[in-house]
């Protein structure tokens, strides 16, 4: 294992049962519908609605449904890591995460999975979906917001939109739909998640073509997958 991976075992702030507490309590007071006793696979669906704000929204998605997860585990693991959703949600993960911005190779999930806990959304594309200009419009969204996690995945929808506990499938919303940003104003960073506002920088990738570059310089071993 490098020092670059060591090191980084080391951010964690508050021990796991620490955080699993506060977790619990942000839960309960914020009405999210999570529910800290246990996993599950299926999760529940919630509404997110559109600002009225925004300009002209179809009906269709001027309310998006999200399928929120029960998340009670975030330890640090050795590989391999396994998840229930594709992409993840949530669980346990590697101890160094993948770097914010958009990519145009895969990432690491359980580095992406890290992310998420730091307060990240993780945006998925299926580049055989995408229409002209919008690989584009996804790597200008990640200039803006340094929140994003934006990289392409295995998946049969266009775009996946995750967080730590909460996903959004989207086969059909063209990029730059206000019901992607309605997701990640409502998402990235809130209340309940175990490290919101921690960095996604300084860990793994180099955007946008080297996933699996560390800080130090060396590529991450294939045994992490």
């Amino acid at each position: 294992m490098s020092s670059s991976i060591r090191s980084m075992r080391n951010h964690r702030i508050l021990p796991t049962v620490v955080l699993l507490m506060m977790f619990a309590a942000s839960c309960a007071s914020s009405g999210t519908g999570f529910d800290i006793d246990s996993n599950s696979a299926e999760g529940e669906s919630v509404e997110i609605p559109v600002s009225a704000g925004d300009s002209v929204v179809a009906d269709a998605v001027s309310l998006a449904s999200v399928v929120e997860y029960q998340i009670t585990e975030s330890a640090h693991i050795d590989p391999p890591a396994t998840f229930a959703q594709s992409p993840s949600v949530g669980g346990d993960h590697y101890p160094f995460w993948q770097n914010c911005g958009f990519y145009t190779a895969l990432p690491v999930e359980g580095a992406a999975t890290h992310s998420m806990e730091h307060g990240a959304v993780w945006v998925t594309y299926n580049n055989a979906e995408l229409a002209e200009g919008e690989l584009e419009a996804l790597a200008a969204m990640a200039i803006e917001n340094d929140r994003l996690l934006i990289t392409p995945w295995d998946q049969d929808e266009k775009l996946v939109l995750s967080s730590w506990g909460a996903q959004l499938r989207l086969p059909n919303v063209s990029v730059g739909d206000p019901v992607i940003d309605a997701f990640i104003d409502a998402y990235a960073d809130r209340d309940g998640i175990p490290e919101p506002n921690v960095s996604c920088q300084g860990a793994l990738g180099e955007p946008p073509e080297n996933a699996r570059t560390l800080s130090d310089g060396s590529i991450l071993d294939a045994v992490w997958s």
